[in-house]
């Protein structure tokens, strides 16, 4: 009796199915890639969106905080207050009448005072402006400033006079009316 070996096994793929051994590795680059792409997508994204914002200069702000600390305890030792008032209605250019009234501790108008502020809208906190304020009457200042946008802004004002510096924050919300 004679036993017959088993056939080989088969090197080549079966007939009908060329070239299968590729599809697993495929599935998995597949979704590598698809996972790079969904990432730079959403960093894209991300940056694309103006009301987050990163504050300017905040390490070097960090570092000074003793200074800046000293300065608005000098500021608050003068006693000036900032009120501010806002034309109702925007310009063509999206400018709004800003007034500042400036008074020292006593009520009485600060004159002469080199005035500036930075401000943004709450909504868009990526988007900050500057703006400098020019006397129109003995502690009256005024400018017509970019503010298109109803709704809540802030207002760093720095209002300095010979070698005292006032420095004060502010929340305003402004009505659309234009």
């Amino acid at each position: 009796m004679t036993t017959t070996a088993p056939p080989p096994a088969a090197t080549t793929d079966p007939p009908g199915q060329p070239g299968r051994w590729w599809v697993w590795p495929a599935i998995v680059v597949g979704l590598l890639l698809m996972n790079v792409t969904m990432c730079f997508t959403a960093v894209y994204l991300s940056q694309l969106d103006r009301s987050h914002a990163i504050l300017p200069d905040y390490y070097q702000r960090a570092v000074d905080w003793d200074r800046s600390a000293a300065a608005r305890r000098a500021s608050a030792a003068l006693g000036w207050t900032a009120a501010f008032s806002f034309g109702d209605a925007v310009s063509i250019l999206g400018e709004r009448a800003v007034t500042l009234h400036l008074t020292d501790r006593d009520g009485r108008p600060v004159d002469d005072a080199d005035v500036r502020l930075h401000y943004f809208h709450h909504a868009r906190g990526a988007e900050r402006f500057d703006g400098r304020l020019n006397r129109l009457s003995p502690g009256v200042y005024i400018a017509s400033l970019p503010m298109r946008r109803a709704g809540l802004w802030e207002f760093e004002i720095v209002a300095a006079r010979g070698d005292q510096t006032f420095l004060d924050t502010q929340q305003q919300r402004i009505d659309s009316k234009g």
